[in-house]
């Protein structure tokens, strides 16, 4: 938003031009950050539009059903350290279940399988250099979140270096065993289904204080973020999020809207956002285009 609260901020549109209306803000995507957001500016008295490509509001929390089960395709888990999950959890009316560690965790790592009990955690037997260098490095992880101003963490004195290269190059300089190095990436992969290559160390480390400044909390099951799973599935939560939103006299959520065109003008102080409807099949064939 470029212009004072009390003046309208931004236009939508279509791409045809119909069905044009002025908002305070629009929110591009309706996972949990933008609907959490566009809740926060409608309690703040603002106006607020929900721009949603897929036919669906959840982003990364998306819970379908086999069979009798709800099973969640994405951001399935929550634990300690994430109060405002939890209370977004008794408000959407469910509650929670602690994920089982009985049985053996399997793993597969370069073609070769194993097999270990769940009980011991994540980390499967190392070398005892191995396990030498992931302690190192996991106190170094922590350390470094731990100095970061959580408010403004891009203010610090390492900011700047942290973000200038990728969570790859930083761990190439870090780990000296390559087996510690492989369960770190794997780690990263099964947090945030990217690449280390495809994220910055300083939204790593984030992360990581998040999660009380505690690498081994953010990929553990027992007193971890893997602790618990969501009865009903997550996707629960951005829909009650999104109920919020158009509840509201000035909020909207859109779907099958995909933006299109977003446009500055420095001289009105405004945005102009224009978006296409779009098909289930249209929209995600997008999503996998751009992830590719």
């Amino acid at each position: 938003s470029g212009r004072p609260p009390s003046a309208a901020a931004a236009d939508a549109a279509g791409d045809d031009g119909d069905d044009s209306y002025d908002v305070d803000v629009v929110v591009v995507g309706a996972g949990l950050a933008g609907l959490q957001t566009a809740c926060a500016l409608l309690d703040a008295g603002h106006s607020v539009t929900v721009l949603e490509a897929r036919d669906r509001v959840g982003g990364r929390t998306w819970t379908v059903r086999v069979g009798e089960r709800c099973v969640d395709r994405g951001a399935g888990y929550v634990g300690p350290t994430q109060d405002r999950v939890y209370a977004l959890v008794k408000r959407s009316g469910t509650t929670t279940v602690r994920v089982p560690l009985e049985g053996n965790t399997v793993q597969h790592v370069h073609g070769v399988r194993s097999e270990f009990s769940s009980a011991r955690g994540t980390i499967p037997p190392l070398s005892w250099a191995a396990l030498a260098d992931l302690f190192v490095q996991m106190r170094r992880l922590d350390s470094t979140a731990g100095a970061l101003d959580a408010e403004h963490p891009w203010r610090g004195a390492r900011a700047a270096a942290l973000d200038a290269q990728t969570l790859d190059t930083f761990a190439a300089s870090s780990f000296w065993t390559q087996q510690a190095r492989t369960l770190f990436d794997i780690s990263v992969r099964a947090l945030l289904c990217v690449e280390p290559s495809q994220l910055s160390p300083l939204f790593f480390m984030m992360l990581v204080q998040g999660a009380g400044r505690s690498f081994e909390r953010l990929v553990e099951v027992d007193n971890g973020a893997q602790q618990e799973k969501v009865v009903g599935g997550t996707q629960q939560l951005s829909r009650t999020l999104a109920a919020h939103v158009t509840a509201a006299k000035n909020g909207t959520v859109r779907t099958n809207t995909a933006v299109t065109h977003i446009a500055y003008d420095s001289v009105a102080h405004r945005f102009t956002v224009r978006a296409s409807t779009t098909t289930a099949a249209a929209a995600a064939a997008a999503a996998a285009a751009a992830a590719a």
